[in-house]
C-alpha cells in the first residue's frame, strides 16, 4: 500500500511498496530457497557419511590395538546395541555392527537409517558401508 503524505504539499513523498515489488521479492526468496535447500540436504548427508567413515576407522584402530588372541573377544566391548561409546556418529543416522566376526577376521558394517538412506556416493546409492581387517572398504566410491 502506498502512503502519500499530504500534510506538506511542498514535499510530496511516496512511502511503501507496491504489490508487484512485494511479489518479486517473494519470488526471489522462493527461487533461492529452491536452490539452497537441496544443496544443504546433500551437504548434511555427506557430512554424516564422512563422520561414520571416520568412526569405522576409529573402531578398526581400537580393535587392532586391543587384539590379543581373538577379534571376537573384544568386539562386544567396542560396539554394543548398534553404537559405540567413542564414536561421533549420531544414533539415528547409522547402525554399527560387526559382520563375519571370528578369531582372525572381522568386518565393521555401518547401515544407514532414516533420511541417511537417501545418501549417494558418486551418484550411486548404497545399503551399507564396510571395512574389514585387511583395510578393504566398500563401496569404494564412498571412501
Amino acid at each position: 500500500m502506498i502512503l502519500i503524505n499530504k500534510c506538506n504539499s511542498k514535499y510530496n513523498h511516496t512511502r511503501g511498496m507496491t504489490l508487484i515489488e512485494l511479489m518479486i521479492a517473494i519470488a526471489v526468496i522462493g527461487l533461492l530457497s529452491a536452490i539452497a535447500y537441496p544443496a544443504y540436504t546433500n551437504h548434511i548427508l555427506k557430512a554424516n557419511r564422512i563422520a561414520v567413515l571416520a568412526d569405522l576407522a576409529k573402531i578398526q584402530l581400537e580393535i587392532e590395538e586391543k587384539y590379543i588372541n581373538s577379534y571376537s573377544s573384544i568386539a562386544s566391548s567396542i560396539i554394543s546395541g548398534g553404537t559405540c561409546s567413542f564414536c561421533d556418529t549420531q544414533l539415528d543416522k547409522y547402525t554399527l555392527s560387526f559382520e563375519d566376526l571370528t578369531a582372525t577376521t572381522y568386518t565393521i558394517k555401518a547401515v544407514p537409517k532414516n533420511e541417511q538412506q537417501n545418501d549417494t556416493c558418486a551418484g550411486n546409492s548404497y545399503n551399507e558401508i564396510t571395512l574389514n581387517q585387511f583395510n578393504v572398504a566398500s563401496p569404494s566410491e564412498c571412501w
